[in-house]
């Protein structure tokens, strides 16, 4: 599949940093020094984000980049990689106040020596912890959305106790939801940036036959790939139920991407492996675990299909699944909307249920929509 100029440029880093320094820079359009404030504990979107602007970051001359992060994982390692300056809190729940009043601590020495004139948090959650001792030291508190804000919420009401002096949305729809009687002069919509795909169709059809030997899958078999984070939400469990429904005659497998990353998603993959064993195809289940070069992946799939049963904030995932000439299948709700081109092979699946998402499937991959370069 080709997608138009007119929608791959607006996720390009070329586009979208030289963006994200105009917001950050705001009237004043000085040198500025930021600190990022991320969780670490997990790793998808956000922390993709995180990692490509700093990976990025010559697009951004006038603006500087430090990191406070809290967990030393897989985005403290990347980030590190890419040559961040990076200075670590603590790991924190917020139902142990001295592990609140800890981190709170050691952001105080960071911010006593640090001349970062803004710091941009990622997360409601870090917000409502840190932003107050931030204002204290009379730097600018930035909040960069990659979530909706959910009206009446324990973490919504942080933005009254301090209003932000920013706020940066990864999508129109995640910006509709900041409340509007907060005074914030402008909510600026950032897409988060995809690195350019440098995938053609020659060496697409290269990497498609050299992921399917590694894996011992045939050419001729359809291939369903779904690499989402296994939230409840994401729809796997509503993918599963759609599978029982393919056609008999059909060759498929599905692929799943990626590892469980905290007991609630360690539940759902266990009710998921129980659902393909009941229904008897569980030999067409291949379970990849983590997997870092999913444009390979996606190069060597059929189709992507992620099926949410909740709005999707954005969906980076189906960015990245077309720019590799994946045609992708999901819910036509919340950011996805903005995130997949709206045309033929790419599917939205008008209402979740098992029913309609098996007859897209069987549609899409009889038709053979994503075998474009084999």
């Amino acid at each position: 599949m080709r997608l138009t100029a007119t929608f791959t440029d607006q996720f390009k880093p070329r586009n979208v940093l030289p963006h994200l320094e105009t917001c950050l820079l705001g009237k004043e359009c000085k040198p500025l020094l930021i600190a990022h404030l991320a969780t670490g504990n997990l790793y998808g979107g956000i922390e993709k984000i995180l990692v490509n602007v700093q990976r990025f970051k010559e697009l951004m001359p006038r603006v500087s980049q430090e990191f406070y992060v809290m967990f030393q994982g897989r985005l403290a390692l990347e980030l590190g990689e890419a040559g961040a300056k990076l200075s670590y809190l603590r790991p924190v729940r917020m139902r142990y106040f001295w592990q609140v009043w800890h981190a709170r601590l050691l952001l105080t020495r960071l911010l006593k020596k640090s001349s970062c004139k803004m710091v941009l948090f990622h997360s409601l959650w870090t917000y409502s912890l840190f932003a107050s001792k931030v204002r204290q030291f009379g730097k600018k508190v930035g909040l960069w959305l990659h979530d909706v804000v959910h009206s009446g919420s324990f973490l919504s009401k942080s933005l009254y106790k301090v209003v932000p002096d920013l706020v940066i949305a990864n999508s129109r729809y995640t910006a509709k939801s900041v409340p509007g009687d907060l005074k914030i002069e402008d909510c600026t919509v950032v897409y988060p940036m995809i690195p350019d795909n440098e995938l053609g169709l020659v060496q697409k059809a290269e990497i498609c036959a050299k992921v399917r030997q590694v894996l011992g899958c045939p050419a001729s078999r359809k291939v369903i790939l779904d690499a989402a984070r296994f939230d409840p939400y994401k729809g796997h469990q509503l993918l599963f139920d759609a599978l029982t429904n393919l056609p008999r005659q059909l060759d498929w497998e599905c692929w799943i991407a990626g590892e469980a990353q905290n007991p609630t998603e360690e539940a759902l993959v266990v009710r998921l492996k129980k659902k393909a064993i009941q229904c008897g195809f569980e030999s067409r289940i291949r379970w990849l675990g983590h997997q870092k070069n999913l444009p390979e992946l996606f190069a060597a799939a059929d189709v992507y299909c992620q099926p949410n049963t909740g709005p999707e904030p954005f969906g980076m995932v189906f960015v990245e699944a077309q720019l590799a000439g994946c045609p992708v299948v999901t819910s036509a709700m919340g950011g996805s909307i903005e995130a997949v081109e709206p045309r033929y092979p790419n599917r939205f699946l008008g209402k979740p249920c098992p029913n309609s998402l098996a007859s897209i499937l069987s549609e899409s991959l009889l038709n053979d929509v994503g075998s474009i370069g084999r």
